[in-house]
């Protein structure tokens, strides 16, 4: 199974050289596949981490996930499907089973209390995920695909709800049937609050794992649901997880300074990094009736 997972978040090619007069310095890159991802079927299987300090929150926290469902996910009442990312009592990400994003943190206003981002995501398309909370600020963001969707205020440091249950957790809850339908990659959790800016620089790069206010990060490629970060939250498979060992490659296409209605191009396509290139096909799409809204 292949995965289109792209560098600049665009998954389709469209020939917008043709729309405009010009177009200056057209140039597309796209990651095809996405290296090792892990693979959840939403029924009872995730990913859990033991209890470690350096996952507890206080004044600032960041979740970021890149996530691929495949179905609604098993949530029960309310309509609440697959977590993403969970530290129950204290902070969780999810997916719920219309696709809309909702986020939980145990702060004193709103408290541990479900919030809908307004945002959906649906199935069967890769999306980078991004929340953030500062209790400084007063301050909850949400961030998809590396631009805001959703702010709203929030008061208070991070608490502990259910202070008897530490278990982080990705792809499920421990205490309660929310468990994620679809893939879940690159899950990175911080002790800081990152700005839209940092979050698009790095969103689409792998980590070295060192980077100041990385408390956790996983993502897959050895695997294994090990930690890359330097505090070693390492995780285990529940389950029916799996991790997904994809193909991978860039894609570059050639810049095209000028283009005129009517001209005549060439667009060259380099390959790095690839493999069994034989099993690959690209089509390159014109849509007349997506382009002429840019006249």
């Amino acid at each position: 199974m292949m995965y289109f997972h792209c560098i600049n978040k665009r998954c389709a090619l469209w020939a917008l050289i043709l729309f405009s007069s010009f177009c200056s310095s057209f140039n597309q890159s796209l990651a095809i596949g996405v290296g090792s991802v892990l693979s959840l079927d939403g029924n009872g299987d995730g990913v859990r981490i033991e209890h470690s300090q350096s996952l507890v929150m206080t004044d600032a926290l960041t979740i970021e996930a890149w996530i691929y469902p495949l179905g609604p996910g098993s949530g029960r009442s309310g309509g609440s499907g697959g977590i993403i990312v969970n530290k129950e009592g204290e902070y969780e990400l999810a997916r719920f089973i219309d696709g809309s994003i909702w986020f939980a943190v145990a702060n004193e206003n709103p408290g541990w209390e479900w919030i809908d981002s307004g945002y959906v995501i649906p199935e069967r398309i890769w999306s980078h995920l991004a929340l953030t909370y500062s209790a400084s600020m007063n301050l909850f963001q949400l961030f998809a695909d590396g631009r805001l969707v959703s702010s709203r205020t929030g008061t208070g440091e991070i608490g502990d709800r259910w202070p008897t249950i530490n278990y982080f957790t990705i792809g499920a809850r421990i205490t309660q049937d929310h468990h994620f339908d679809g893939l879940i990659d690159e899950v990175r959790v911080w002790n800081i609050v990152r700005t839209e800016a940092e979050i698009q620089a790095t969103m689409n790069t792998l980590l070295q794992g060192n980077e100041p206010g990385l408390a956790g990060y996983w993502n897959f490629d050895d695997g294994t649901a090990n930690d890359l970060s330097q505090n070693g939250n390492h995780g285990t498979l529940r389950g029916d997880a799996a991790i997904v060992i994809g193909k991978t490659a860039k894609l570059f296409f050639s810049t095209i300074d000028v283009v005129n209605v009517g001209d005549k191009f060439a667009l060259d396509l380099m390959v790095e990094d690839g493999t069994d290139l034989a099993g690959w096909q690209l089509d390159i799409v014109f849509d007349p009736d997506v382009l002429s809204d840019f006249r």
